[in-house]
């Protein structure tokens, strides 16, 4: 009757229904937050790892580095052009056009290890530094005495130090090379120290003990097996993959179960190197180093290993002079992509041009042979 108060049951059910409904809609509301914030990330170009495009989605897990290329495949890694990026996976599993394991009599061998930048992010294959170099080594007959240098390019893009030194001692010594150039990144010194990278791909690592080096993490866990959700995500979720390219933000995406490597980062990379050197020397080729300049480049931290190379007998080149200068001379040709600081095309050619120049003096010097 009116005015009657409600029973207990009553009121418990009405408050059941409202605590229901304020639950249903703050789960619409985060959903749709969610949503907006997914197309926006893929309103202004973020994708997903598994959307297809882009170099990531080349990739493939791999027990011995933690990722690797797919053989045969191919796809685009535009970044602003003039070139779109396009990029082909050879047989071998490296970018470019497929190679005999074996190379000929009177053929030379030059290989390059290295991450994005000689691997060449955003630009077609005949302007990246390994094409360039290939095409210059080639046209010095002072350089090569008419042999002809092969230029294989066994950079994958994301690689550090210590991916690449497995990368050398997996397939780099079975291609009987002459010269191996190894073209560093100022991230390659954090690199080496992680277990987790691009919140998808666990990685090996190498622990400095007692001066030697202890490969650790090896072979690579697979990233959907220990953590299956925040793999999903960032395999499908634009949104996601873009959070995980903010580094204040990594240590939330990155699983308890991949510490860090406590040591200097320098001290590590110095062994890192030593043993890559003596590996190239014990495959009868000389290791050359050289680090990209890129703008924005912690340089100091290669002044901090260069007298550790010169004491092991390591060539070495760092081209943020010759960039640098370039920058500052020729600034309407931007060197880079903008809010992008990978090399361009005009960068890639430079980088290419002073190699060369380097190599030829150290042939000059007899630190190197690529004639007869």
């Amino acid at each position: 009757m009116a005015g009657q108060s409600l029973t207990g049951p009553t009121r418990g059910l009405r408050r059941v229904r409202l605590a229901f409904g304020v639950f249903l809609a703050n789960v619409v509301g985060v959903l749709l937050v969610l949503a907006l914030m997914e197309g926006a990330a893929r309103a202004v170009g973020i994708q997903a790892r598994g959307a297809g495009r882009g170099d990531r989605a080349l990739w493939r897990y791999e027990p011995l580095r933690g990722w690797g290329l797919v053989p045969g495949s191919s796809g685009e890694d535009f970044r602003g052009g003039p070139d779109r990026g396009t990029v082909r996976i050879n047989a071998q599993g490296f970018r470019g056009e497929d190679f005999a394991r074996t190379k000929g009599r009177d053929t030379r061998r030059i290989l390059v290890l290295g991450d994005s930048f000689a691997f060449g992010a955003g630009v077609d294959e005949p302007h990246m530094v390994s094409t360039r170099l290939h095409d210059f080594v080639n046209a010095d007959r002072d350089l090569t005495g008419g042999h002809h240098v092969d230029v294989l390019n066994l950079a994958v893009s994301g690689y550090s130090t210590d991916q690449q030194v497995l990368t050398f001692e997996s397939d780099g010594a079975l291609l009987d090379p002459d010269v191996v150039i190894l073209l560093m990144c100022d991230n390659d010194f954090e690199g080496n120290m992680e277990a987790f990278s691009y919140a998808r791909y666990y990685k090996p690592r190498f622990r400095l003990e007692g001066g030697a080096l202890r490969l650790v993490d090896s072979p690579a866990p697979r990233a959907e097996r220990r953590r299956p959700l925040r793999t999903w995500l960032f395999d499908n979720s634009a949104f996601a993959a873009g959070l995980a390219r903010l580094r204040a933000l990594a240590p939330l995406l990155s699983p308890g179960a991949a510490p860090r490597t406590r040591s200097s980062p320098e001290e590590l990379m110095v062994a890192l190197l030593g043993r890559l050197s003596d590996d190239v020397s014990q495959s009868g080729a000389r290791l050359v180093v050289f680090n990209t300049g890129h703008r924005g480049e912690k340089t100091p931290l290669f002044h901090t290993i260069r007298p550790h190379l010169d004491a092991m007998g390591i060539a070495h080149l760092g081209l943020e002079d010759a960039l640098g200068q370039a920058r500052e001379r020729h600034p309407e040709t931007r060197w880079d992509f903008g809010d992008d600081t990978h090399w361009n095309v005009a960068a890639h050619e430079l980088a290419a041009r002073v190699m060369h120049l380097h190599l030829r003096g150290l042939a000059r010097a007899g630190r190197i042979r690529l004639d007869p």
